[in-house]
């Protein structure tokens, strides 16, 4: 949506915009999808990668990711309205991922990287997994630390991560890779932190389907100071290899999530232009939860090349 970026740009006018092209071919040549000043989202017309240029400058953009991040009240074009309020319905989405991660999980010793307040590691944790988290925002470690006694979350990023190398059974990346200007790169770093026989777990967003396709610029996913690419079941393979990857299993039945109804009812205004006071009596149930899913994520399950 055009404009959707002006309510925040003031708190990230100290990062400098630029100008790249296709991340995974190099190519200048692409179709616009979305016109948001100083930003644009792009579709490259050679390998499909969708990708953010103009965007903040990609050294800086772990600045983005302060606790502000998680309580903030522009939402639609930066992170959450409140984390730590709806950590509860994160914890219930990520019990329902956790039968199909165990049925490939070789092993107990878990790291989530971008683990926010800690809800998948309270999830897995309650199976019998051992859990272990990287969060850049240092309120949600505390969260997590506080909240849930999850003592072995650390503030930042794989590439300082207090972890021995090849240690972990399962690395996970939920909404993440849609963020980091070096996709291949962290994951990567990531491969050398799993064991031999560990997987790879990672969700992120799918450029084809539906519902991009239906509401264009609308789209949710589109918040271009955080999401710089968006990757379909092709881009992401690629990623993946390159990276030393291959897939064992790519849904989006597994991809959904619990929102809050008041949340869902405020997205469905927006994005579908429903009017308000047709949706007018649902708000009492604000509040609530339910499960929503509009299958435009990809929930891949990988393990590195060579692996069984």
């Amino acid at each position: 949506m055009a404009g959707r970026s002006t309510a925040i740009l003031g708190r990230f006018a100290h990062i400098p915009v630029e100008e790249v092209p296709c991340y995974l071919c190099g190519s200048n040549d692409a179709d616009i999808l979305v016109v948001d000043p100083p930003f644009k989202v792009r579709r490259c017309k050679h390998c499909t990668l969708g990708y953010t240029s103009p965007r903040c400058r990609g050294a800086e953009l772990e600045q983005v990711y302060g606790d502000g991040y998680f309580e903030n009240t522009d939402s639609e074009a930066l992170g959450y309205s409140s984390y730590t309020r709806d950590v509860d319905a994160y914890v219930r989405t990520f019990r329902r991922k956790v039968p199909v991660i165990s049925r490939h999980a070789a092993g107990p010793r878990l790291l989530d990287v971008g683990c926010a307040a800690g809800a998948f590691l309270v999830a897995m944790r309650e199976k019998g997994y051992e859990p272990h988290g990287l969060e850049l925002a240092p309120a949600m470690v505390r969260h997590a630390r506080e909240r849930f006694g999850l003592q072995e979350v650390h503030q930042g990023t794989l590439a300082n991560a207090p972890f021995p190398k090849q240690w972990f059974d399962v690395i996970t990346m939920f909404d993440v890779l849609e963020h980091v200007p070096d996709p291949v790169g962290v994951l990567q770093q990531a491969r050398e932190f799993l064991r031999p026989g560990g997987i790879l777990v990672l969700q992120t967003q799918d450029l084809t389907s539906w519902l991009p396709r239906v509401v264009g610029p609308r789209w949710h996913h589109f918040k271009q100071v955080e999401h710089i690419f968006h990757f379909n079941p092709r881009t992401i393979a690629e990623v993946l290899l390159r990276a030393g990857f291959r897939i064992r299993r790519r849904s989006r039945e597994t991809a959904g999530k619990y929102f809050a109804i008041g949340d869902l009812l405020d997205r469905v205004h927006r994005v579908l232009h429903v009017p308000r006071w047709v949706l007018a009596p649902f708000r009492p149930f604000a509040r609530r939860y339910i499960w929503v899913n509009p299958r435009d994520e990809m929930f891949i399950i990988a393990a590195p090349v060579g692996a069984g």
